[in-house]
């Protein structure tokens, strides 16, 4: 066993250059090398991944240090990869920890090294990374026996994801692999984590759970089931960073992920029903599958469901965003149980104990201090809201596919109660830290941009957004009425005298009874004007910002004001009128809110989304009824929003029309 002096790791780590680059070059070539001696490489990844850490001083995008800049120039990354992927031959087994502590030392100091970096450094770290085949190292680990290695391997796989660009990097069917992995891996309880962090001959784990070192294993191993739970949260991540990029992944790629394999929607599902655990309340491990399957479907922000987005020269024209997510939603709908997994997803959260869950919040923070995590019951309600929110997109968006994908009327039915309880009258949000925790879940919407660009001042765009559950809810409803009057099934449900056969057994034929009564309905339309006026009122508020990110987020709350709206004409024309005094004035404020949508894109220079908001408006301009009472200035003013976007298109080289 070879001897580490404290002087020794000194004299070589930190010699004046070009003296150190020098050591590191020769410090990396035997660290790679299969015949060295476990505990010389284990002491040496010990003091790097350190030196790393201490650089980093807890700001990332800041840029590399001379050190980290040195251990680059010196192939730090083909070292630390070569040393996780050998072997020792016939290696003592009292070295057998040291080897993996070396291990799991050298790649996670490459992911210190990558969260420093600004974002050019980041990039050219992952191509460097991806050279060396990190991706297949990371995929292996995630299978690893010992439980330090799995998680070293979703760390790893989140590092890049998360915190770097992965998700430009790789193809769909890789990206569809790496999922598939993750969600089989969060899948799995936590019985071998507590059996391995107690057993004699593997707790030496549970040291590396800590930053601190100092900490007892005894106190260490005690927190298992919350170290599992946290790398189930970690893993979800990395689906969640794989879709949720710069630029946002093309509905194509999204939908050749789903046909390559069609399984992660079942498995996402399923992770979207991870039972909340005691020793980690606030994880928001199911709420991020939620997430991730609304990335595989949002569509960009210029289609709005139920609007008729085409040039005036071309009525046929369809985007073909819309086209590949239509076609993804036959896939989802084709698979099994899809129905009762998705009302699973909204059940498990109407029938937890939110004050049991509250008290366990409680305990917990006191209990899981060493960790230097803060835990509030706001972090729970939070997670409950985004998976509401979510279940809600998903109805509203499969009325839209309702008939391709040969969805059944009973079908339909079945998810009426979901949509009518996110119609839920709450009290106005008072911020995160109000105690009513049903506000801040009726409250809480998605508008997610990548994790990496929170660090730096570039523009990014959301790749996704979900409007909140009091604007989600109606829009959800009005889309399943309109569905039903569509199928001359919405009236007759009032004479059945039992429940169709296909009906969810989760469903009450009862309530639906009750929530497609006349009176009902109309009770409904009046709530859903009341918030139509409300998300008009928050993009307005938004857009007298002054920064590109206001007029975004306002571009968007215009949007899903537009899609609730084009809900309410649906209806109101599937209906046959039946409802059209309650429903009177939706067409007005459809206009309105596709013009305020492409009034903000065309602030933003992005003359594209603009002329497709604004045809939408000039569409719904053309057969509004007298009773409306829309002003020929609106009409005017979109039409100058359309020739704007046009100059601005034909000053990029893109005629539009």
């Amino acid at each position: 066993m070879v001897s580490v002096s404290p002087a020794d790791m000194e004299e070589l780590l930190y010699a004046p250059e070009p003296h150190r680059s020098q050591n590191l070059r020769g410090l990396f070539t035997r660290m790679a090398d299969p015949n060295e001696d476990p505990v010389f490489v284990v002491k040496y990844a010990l003091e790097i991944n350190q030196e790393l850490r201490r650089r980093l001083h807890g700001a990332s995008a800041a840029g590399f240090s001379t050190f980290g800049i040195a251990c680059l120039n010196a192939g730090i990354v083909r070292a630390m990869i070569a040393l996780a992927n050998k072997e020792w031959p016939e290696l003592d087994p009292r070295l057998d920890q040291w080897v993996f502590i070396a291990q799991y030392n050298g790649i996670e100091a490459l992911s210190i090294l990558l969260n420093a970096g600004d974002i050019p450094q980041r990039r050219g770290l992952l191509d460097s990374m991806l050279q060396e085949g990190v991706v297949d190292l990371c995929m292996r680990l995630i299978r690893h026996r010992l439980c330090l290695m799995r998680r070293l391997g979703i760390n790893t796989l989140q590092c890049l994801a998360s915190e770097s660009m992965l998700g430009e990097k790789v193809s769909p069917s890789t990206a569809a692999n790496i999922i598939e992995a993750v969600c089989l891996y969060a899948l799995n309880g936590p019985s071998d984590f507590v059996f391995q962090l107690n057993d004699p001959a593997t707790e030496w784990q549970a040291k590396l759970f800590f930053i601190d070192d100092r900490t007892p294993i005894s106190e260490a191993k005690r927190h298992a089931r919350r170290y599992h739970s946290i790398t189930q949260e970690s893993a979800l991540w990395i689906a969640h960073g794989l879709l949720c990029t710069f630029s946002g992944h093309s509905r194509q790629f999204c939908s050749d992920m789903i046909k390559r394999k069609p399984q992660i929607l079942d498995l996402l599902l399923n992770c979207a029903i991870i039972e909340r655990s005691a020793s980690h309340p606030e994880s928001d491990a199911s709420a991020t599958a939620c997430e991730v399957l609304a990335l595989l479907f949002h569509l960009p922000c210029y289609v709005v469901p139920g609007v008729d987005i085409s040039p005036p020269r071309d009525r046929e024209y369809k985007d073909p965003s819309w086209k590949e997510t239509l076609r993804a939603m036959a896939i989802l709908t084709s698979r099994p149980d899809w129905l009762e997994k998705l009302i699973k997803v909204w059940t498990r959260i109407q029938e937890e104990d939110t004050q049991i869950f509250q008290n366990v919040v409680a305990t917990s923070a006191h209990a899981y201090a060493a960790f230097g995590q803060k835990t509030e019951s706001y972090m729970v309600f939070e997670n409950r809201g985004t998976s509401r929110v979510v279940v809600l997109r998903f109805i509203a968006l499969l009325t839209h596919a309702a008939d391709l994908c040969s969805i059944a009327t009973p079908q339909i039915e079945s998810l009426l109660a979901i949509a009518y309880l996110g119609c839920r009258k709450t009290q106005p949000s008072q911020g995160l830290f109000t105690r009513d925790g049903p506000s801040i879940e009726n409250h809480k919407e998605v508008y997610r941009l990548p994790m990496w660009s929170l660090d730096t001042p570039r523009l990014a765009e959301a790749s996704v957004t979900v409007a909140p559950e009091h604007i989600m809810g109606p829009t959800a409803i009005i889309r399943l009425l309109a569905v039903l009057a569509q199928r001359k099934a919405l009236s007759a449900i009032q004479t059945l005298t039992e429940a169709p056969k296909e009906l969810s057994p989760s469903a009450s034929f009862s309530q639906i009874q009750q929530i497609t009564h006349p009176d009902v309905i109309r009770r409904i339309i009046e709530i859903s004007h009341k918030r139509l006026r409300v998300r008009l009122d928050h993009g307005r508020g938004s857009a007298k910002g002054t920064h590109a990110c206001d007029h975004q987020y306002a571009r968007e709350a215009f949007a899903q004001a537009a899609e609730l709206a084009a809900a309410l004409v649906a209806l109101d024309t599937h209906t046959e009128g039946a409802y059209m005094a309650e429903i009177r004035g939706a067409r007005k404020q459809l206009v309105i809110a596709l013009g305020n949508a492409a009034q903000m894109a065309l602030n933003l220079e992005q003359w594209g989304k603009a002329i497709h908001f604004a045809w939408g408006a000039s569409n719904v301009s053309q057969n509004i009824p007298p009773g409306e009472e829309l002003s020929q200035d609106i009409i005017k003013k979109n039409k100058r929003r359309i020739d704007q976007a046009n100059t601005g298109l034909r000053a990029e080289g893109v005629p539009f029309a």
